[in-house]
């Protein structure tokens, strides 16, 4: 019996990959290991618990403020180290976290088949930092791609990767959002918006810049509006809060949420302002207005679909940007559609379908 071998790490790895570890699991052709670097240690844990899903090994790669470079070399030591049937495995890993470029790289080594879950974003430029080069690495170690769009799988085209070594399957995030049954409902009472900003290249003067912003529009539309803001526990995230915006009453600030109570924010929200990927592509099937405050972003899809609008320069356009879809009705409706472009939610079987093939 072939065994699959899921190597995560991040909250975001296992929201995506739990929809398919649970297709596996009910699979009577595959054994499976859930295998955690500890990246994220309790976030990813937590997630995985909501899922069902009790990881089958975990590493000790997390320590506080270590580089990337240091949890990249002890994960990797780590994974070379586990008595596992490697050669008679198939390595998967998602996405585009250190974990996955690690786990790729060992199951390579280790000459496992190594697939990759959300295969093909690019961005073509060094931002976001560390994400695209590890997605890129990944793509010349893994054997099969599964993509969750028609432009994902022409990135890898171009890039020499064969029509026959990818598969085109959707994104195993809508799985998620289907498996928590969670529908778009906005409240009638005091509208929702809610904030996240973590990415490493916002972090100090973008992320500063931008909670000033945050916080005048706040006192400005307090009254109609409930401001969200979800933090991240990374401290390097947290430095750049600019100390008004810390300390404004209108701002109602939340640790980071179980995944369906997290779903189940979004959801009622009436506008999101974030710099994640996830929510990008979470927003635009549930039908949510979302500026994204990045220069760039591999999920052009979510663009061209017209729920999220790229905020390049925060400082210059996210104050009149969103003044206008919260005075706008014509414009919120415009941008509240809700698209199937990444999917439906058959994603994890699709996956699991290909599998058993290779």
């Amino acid at each position: 019996m072939k065994t699959l071998l899921f190597i995560l790490g991040t909250r975001p790895e296992a929201i995506k990959l739990a929809p398919v570890i649970l297709e596996a699991n009910n699979s009577k052709v595959f054994r499976t290991e859930v295998i955690l670097s500890s990246q994220h240690p309790e976030m990813c844990v937590q997630t995985l618990n909501t899922f069902g899903i009790t990881p089958t090994i975990v590493l000790n790669g997390f320590e506080n403020g270590q580089s990337l470079v240091s949890f990249s070399s002890k994960v990797l030591g780590e994974i070379a180290q586990l008595d596992l049937p490697w050669k008679e495995s198939i390595v998967i890993v998602q996405g585009d976290t250190t974990t996955a470029t690690m786990g790729a790289y060992a199951g390579f080594l280790m000459e496992s088949k190594v697939v990759h879950v959300e295969a093909g974003l690019r961005t073509y430029e060094r931002d976001p930092f560390p994400e695209e080069m590890n997605r890129v690495l990944i793509s010349k170690l893994a054997n099969f791609h599964f993509c969750a769009t028609e432009g994902n799988s022409q990135n890898l085209r171009t890039e020499g990767i064969l029509q026959q070594q990818i598969a085109i399957v959707g994104n195993t995030v809508i799985d998620a959002i289907n498996f928590f049954k969670v529908k778009r409902s906005v409240g009638k009472e005091k509208k929702s918006i809610l904030i996240t900003l973590h990415r490493r290249e916002n972090h100090k003067s973008i992320i500063n810049e931008t909670t000033k912003i945050i916080n005048q529009l706040a006192n400005e539309f307090d009254s109609q509006f409930e401001w969200k803001f979800i933090k991240h526990p990374n401290p390097m995230a947290q430095a750049g809060y600019d100390s008004d915006f810390k300390s404004n009453p209108n701002i109602r600030f939340l640790d980071p949420l179980p995944y369906p109570e997290m779903l189940a924010e979004l959801s009622k929200s009436y506008l999101v302002l974030t710099d994640s990927g996830g929510f990008q592509e979470e927003s635009t099937y549930l039908g949510i207005p979302t500026l994204v405050l990045r220069k760039t972003t591999e999920r052009p899809e979510a663009i061209s679909s017209g729920c999220c609008e790229l905020i390049p320069d925060p400082v210059s356009t996210l104050r009149t940007k969103t003044r206008q879809i919260l005075t706008n009705e014509s414009l919120h409706q415009q941008m509240s559609r809700p698209s199937e472009i990444f999917g439906v939610g058959m994603s994890a079987k699709k996956i699991m379908d290909v599998l058993k093939t290779l």
